[in-house]
């Protein structure tokens, strides 16, 4: 494997399990939605098991179907240095709940996260392709999911800085 698709991997591993940390405080520090919270970091943890057990599993024979991870290694440690810039602000200071959705959203909505989205939704066109979307099962749309929740819950959709 090329050093740029080694990083790539790494970091869109480190992606998903950021935003899982992420999602948990998130949990902990708003306890009324502790729940949804929980079942979305529950299911980015899922997110980087899959394409590390991928990427050990079905790399070495060239049937890792590259375009789950997203296509810049720079969009996708970006996206990653967001997302733990919000974990330490959330940790450090007294943001709201209202700004923690919308920086979920926002992350949801992100390069990193959206190239991992259009794969699990794309028609299959390979059976190694089945397998992965079958893995991942229910655990996709998390921006649709996040904007109902928050619809629901009369949370305004806005842009938050992170």
């Amino acid at each position: 494997m090329n050093e740029q698709l080694e990083s790539l991997f790494n970091e869109s591993i480190n992606l998903e399990l950021s935003v899982a940390e992420l999602y948990s405080l998130f949990g902990e520090l708003f306890s009324e939605d502790v729940q949804f919270w929980n079942r979305l970091s529950f299911e980015e943890r899922n997110h980087a098991c899959l394409i590390q057990s991928g990427r050990d599993s079905f790399w070495p024979v060239s049937r890792f179907p590259v375009e789950m991870l997203g296509t810049s290694l720079d969009e996708v440690v970006k996206a990653n240095e967001a997302v733990q810039a919000a974990f330490t602000r959330f940790r450090d200071e007294s943001l709201s709940r209202e700004d923690a959705f919308n920086v979920a959203y926002q992350v949801e909505s992100s390069a990193g996260e959206v190239h991992y989205q259009m794969f699990m939704e794309k028609k299959v066109e390979t059976k190694i392709e089945e397998v992965f979307q079958r893995l991942n099962n229910d655990d996709k749309c998390h921006a649709d999911r996040i904007l109902r929740y928050m619809e629901e819950c009369g949370i305004e959709l806005r842009q938050v800085a992170i």
